[in-house]
This record gives C-alpha cells, structure tokens and sequence, in this order.
C-alpha cells in the first residue's frame, strides 16, 4: 500500500500486520450480511455482538503473529502518504495509477495552485458575491454523533459571518458537502481548476457533480466515513488533515449506512489511538495513514476508501469534484477503478433510493446542469430521521 522505503522499522512492522487483519471469505460473507441488515433496517447496531466477535477474533490473531503488540508506539500507526508532482502527467500516467486498486489515496501538490479560486477566494469574496445562495448548513457545534448534527437553509453570507467572527456564541455551521453554489453559478468549477483535473480524467471519467466545504475551526472536520463516487478534493485556502484506512479494514471502524450516498462509522478520528485500547484496539493497532493539504493541493481516491478530516487553520475553503465512470459516447459505465471491497456496490444497488441517486447524476452528465442540495442529501434524511424529525428535515432540502 505505502512504500515501506519511506517508513521507519516501526511503522513497517505495522504495515505488516494488515494481512492478518484482512477478512477471510467466510468473514466477509457474514460482514456483508450485517452491512446488507444494517442498511435495511437502518440500525447502525444490529448484530453488534458478532461484530464484536469478530474483533476479538482478528485481534487474537494478530496478537499471534505480534507478541510484542502491547508495545506498539500508537502515534506511529498514523504514517504519511507519499506525494506526487502531477503539474506534467498525462492522463494515461495518472490513470495508470488510480486505477491500481493498491494504491493509496494520491496526494499531488501544488496542482492547481495558480487558479483564480486560490488566488482570490475567501470567506469575504464568498459573502459578498454569492452571500444570498441558500444552501443546507451542518451545526457541528453541539452536535457528539454524526445522528445528532442540526440542519438548517441559510444564507452563505450568514454562515460565514458567524465563521468569521471567532468570539461568537451563535451555533457553528459548516458547510459540508453543498453543490447548490456550484448549481447556480457553474463557471466557479473553471475558477478552481477543473479542466486541470478533467484533463487527468481524459477517457476515463466525467464530473457527475461538485461541491462546497467552508468552515473553520469550530466547524472542526469530518469523522470516519466513506463515500460512494471518486473524489477529488481542491484546496483553495487554509489546510485541512486527511486521514484514511485501507478499504479492506473498514469493519475495524464499526461502520453503517447513513444514507444512499455512503457510509458513517462508530469511530471518531479526534480521540487519542490510545483511548480505544479497550474498545476498539483494532483501530488502535490498525495503520492508518495521513496527508497534510493547503492550497493548490488536490487529493484524489477511489469510491469506499474510509476517510476523515481535521481542520488545521482558522479558515478554510475546498470543493470536491465527484467523478463518475462513463463513456458518454457509448453511453457504457466504466469500471477501470476498482474497489478493494466492493461489498457496499451491491447492497447499494439494490437500493431504490440509490439507483434515483445515480439516475439523477446520470441524466445530467454531459450537460450544464448540476444536481442540488436536495438531491443530494435526499437519501440522509432517510436514514437518520425518523417521523416529525424526518418530516422536518426533508422540508428543509426542499
């Protein structure tokens, strides 16, 4: 997966010991039963004691072939991603590339670093040129689980007012995952460098759609989770942590359905390694890896790679181009991309609020238009809420 040349001794003794961590058939027959149930019955618990099992399985074996496990330096499980300079790569070398399903998540710097979004975006050319787009905003302010975050329509100009302002009282809201800016005014895809990352995917892929992310630091970052579409996120301004986890551990983070459009976990990527000796040590053990963005940086992975961001400056603007696998000529779906756990493909499809999903995008490749918040976020109210909650909810993506 990484380079071990670039790991100390440690690390790669860690890196090591993924292989006895991976899933055997049978385990992963039984892990997609459990992910099919949860996803059906929207109960992100459902057989938590053979999961349970299941960890204390895996980690009696990797105890087996690691006796001296207990010594494990945990900062050391966190090992950074390699960085590449794709400023003269052809598509071809890219693709060679992405669509190795053993490489990690490509951290290409400085790619799209002279675009007129990192030279003249901020919050205050937000405000004052799109301040009046309603968009759906995440309060992550008193929010302790992904189920329990606050949604609300506001004003760009308002959310970012209250960014600004680091004495404010008022709640936290972020703005996480909206492509109704982008449905409004598509030229600003130009702006931070789209036909740079469109060239990459020259035969390859289309842009299904994009979206926005504006915060700071209150508006903290995003805990463990997985998506269902290739991602390549742009950094305009500030810098933000990524961290991600090899696919085939993914049942090390407790993960769940919340919604159509992928998948959240039971773990949260802020707490010390350390704090989940007794609960999860699996993940404390398991390798996890990193990459330090700013602006010009993109970043780009594969659909179900787990994933988590930590916001590290004061502000920070990123807008993540979502890219589908298609030949538009022949109108056949690509699948040069593959996953290494391709377990969520199948119980997605056959979701019939998924296949609405994908027809959304679908219909609109090849066009000017763009889905919207409401499309996007359709399937999440689904999931996560239930009767007036849910009701209320789905009005405000209206």
């Amino acid at each position: 997966m990484v380079d071990p040349k670039h790991c100390d001794d440690d690390q790669r003794r860690i890196l090591h010991g993924t292989k006895h961590l991976l899933l055997t058939p049978e385990e992963q027959v039984n892990f997609h039963f459990m992910m099919h149930s949860r996803f059906k019955l929207k109960s992100p618990n459902f057989m938590a004691s053979y999961e349970s099992d299941l960890h204390k399985k895996k980690l009696g074996e990797l105890r087996a072939h690691r006796p001296d496990l207990n010594s494990t330096d945990l900062k050391k499980t966190f090992i950074k991603l390699d960085e590449y300079d794709l400023s003269a790569a052809t598509p071809a070398e890219f693709q060679k590339i992405l669509n190795d399903p053993n490489r990690p998540p490509v951290v290409a710097k400085g790619l799209i670093k002279d675009t007129v979004a990192v030279n003249t975006w901020s919050h205050e050319f937000l405000m004052n040129n799109y301040g009046d787009v309603e968009i759906v905003a995440w309060e992550y302010g008193t929010a302790t689980t992904v189920s329990t975050v606050a949604f609300a329509k506001m004003k760009v100009a308002d959310i970012l007012r209250s960014q600004l302002d680091p004495t404010t009282e008022e709640k936290s809201y972020y703005i996480n995952n909206s492509a109704e800016i982008f449905a409004f005014y598509p030229h600003l895809t130009e702006e931070m460098g789209s036909s740079r990352v469109l060239e990459l995917f020259r035969g390859h892929s289309v842009n299904s759609f994009n979206q926005l992310f504006v915060g700071n630091l209150k508006t903290w970052g995003t805990d463990w989770h997985l998506g269902n579409a290739i991602s390549c996120a742009i950094m305009i301004t500030g810098q933000k942590r990524w961290f991600f986890m090899d696919p085939r551990l993914t049942y090390v983070l407790k993960p769940f359905f919340n919604g159509s459009n992928g998948l959240g976990t039971q773990t949260q990527i802020r707490r010390d390694p350390a704090d989940y000796l007794e609960e999860n040590p699996l993940y404390a053990y398991a390798p996890k890896y990193y990459a330090d963005i700013e602006p010009g940086d993109v970043v780009f992975f594969n659909k179900f790679w787990p994933h988590a961001v930590i916001n590290l400056s004061q502000l920070q603007i990123m807008s993540n181009m979502r890219m589908t696998e298609v030949d538009l000529e022949t109108m056949t779906i690509g699948n040069a991309a593959k996953t290494l756990l391709p377990v969520y493909d199948n119980i997605l499809n056959s979701d019939p609020d998924f296949i609405k999903f994908k027809f959304d995008i679908f219909k609109n490749l090849g066009t000017n238009r763009n889905i919207a918040d409401s499309n996007y976020f359709a399937a999440y109210w689904k999931s996560f809420r239930q009767g007036k909650e849910e009701q209320g909810a789905e009005e405000v993506a209206k």
